[in-house]
C-alpha cells in the first residue's frame, strides 16, 4: 500500500511539471530495445569409452542415458537420486573409470548437488524477465490504444478549434452589430422621450384651452341666432347700398 501511495505521489508530481506528456514518456520508455545476449551452452557428451570392466561400461551407459534428462526433470528428487546412485557406483569403481572422465564426473556431481540453486534461481530470473516482457507488451498495447484515442481526441480538438474560431468571429461581428443597434436604440429612445415630453407639453397647453373653448362654444350657441340675423341684415345692407349706388349713377346721367 505504501509503495502504491509513493507511486501515485510520483505520478502527481510528474503531472505538475510543465509541458510533461505522460503518453510520450511511456512511448519513449517502451521504444527502448532490449537485446538479449546469446547464451553460450555447454553440453557434456560421453564419448566412446574404453573401459576394462563391463560393470563400469554399463554404469557409464546409464549415466549417458541420464544425461539426456532435461533440467526441468533433473530438479526432481527422483532423478537426482538416480544420478547420485550412478555417481556413487562410479566412485566405487574409480580405478576402472578412464582418467579423462574423472574431472567431468566430479563437475557433474557438483552440478547435480547445486542444480536446485543454480537452475531454479535462473528459472525464476527468466520467469520474472518473461513476466516483465509480458507487462511491457501489455503496456505497449495499452499505449497504442491510448495513442489511437488521443489521435481521435486531437482530431476533434482541431475541428473544435476551427468551429470555435468561426463562431467566435461571428460573435465578434454580432457584438459590433449589437453595439451599433444599441446606439441606434438609445437615439430612438431619446427621440421617443423627447416626443413624449413634447406631447405632454402640448396636452398641458391644450388642457388650458379646454375651459376657454367650452366658454366659446356656449357663447357661439347663445349668439348663433343673433349671428344669423346679423348676416341677413348685413346682406340686406350691402344689397341696399348697391341699389343706391346704381340709382344714383342712373339718375345722374
Amino acid at each position: 500500500m505504501l509503495e502504491r501511495f509513493q507511486t501515485l505521489v510520483e505520478i502527481d508530481n510528474m503531472l505538475l511539471e510543465p509541458e510533461w506528456d505522460p503518453i510520450a514518456e511511456l512511448d519513449s520508455i517502451l521504444s527502448e530495445s532490449y537485446n538479449m545476449s546469446p547464451m553460450s551452452t555447454h553440453s557434456a557428451f560421453v564419448s566412446e569409452i574404453e573401459v576394462q570392466s563391463p560393470n563400469v561400461a554399463a554404469i557409464l551407459g546409464k549415466l549417458e542415458t541420464l544425461l539426456e534428462t532435461s533440467l526441468e526433470i533433473l530438479s526432481s528428487d527422483e532423478v537426482k537420486q538416480q544420478f547420485h546412485y550412478v555417481l556413487e557406483q562410479l566412485s566405487q569403481f574409480k580405478d576402472q573409470v578412464p582418467l579423462r572422465l574423472h574431472a567431468v564426473i566430479y563437475k557433474l556431481k557438483s552440478f547435480i548437488d547445486d542444480v536446485d540453486i543454480r537452475y531454479m534461481t535462473a528459472q525464476k530470473t527468466i520467469q520474472d524477465y518473461d513476466q516483465l516482457l509480458q507487462s511491457r507488451s501489455l503496456l505497449s498495447k495499452h499505449l497504442e490504444s491510448v495513442k489511437a484515442r488521443q489521435y481521435q481526441i486531437n482530431s476533434r480538438v482541431s475541428e473544435g478549434k476551427i468551429q470555435f474560431e468561426k463562431i467566435n468571429s461571428e460573435i465578434v461581428e454580432l457584438e459590433h452589430k449589437l453595439c451599433a443597434l444599441v446606439v441606434t436604440r438609445d437615439k430612438l429612445k431619446r427621440t421617443l422621450d423627447y416626443c413624449d415630453a413634447e406631447n405632454n407639453k402640448l396636452k398641458t397647453q391644450v388642457a388650458q384651452w379646454v375651459p376657454e373653448c367650452k366658454t366659446i362654444m356656449i357663447a357661439l350657441k347663445e349668439s348663433e341666432t343673433s349671428y344669423k340675423v346679423a348676416l341677413t341684415n348685413k346682406k340686406r345692407a350691402e344689397n341696399e347700398w348697391d341699389d343706391l349706388k346704381k340709382n344714383f349713377v342712373a339718375k345722374k346721367i
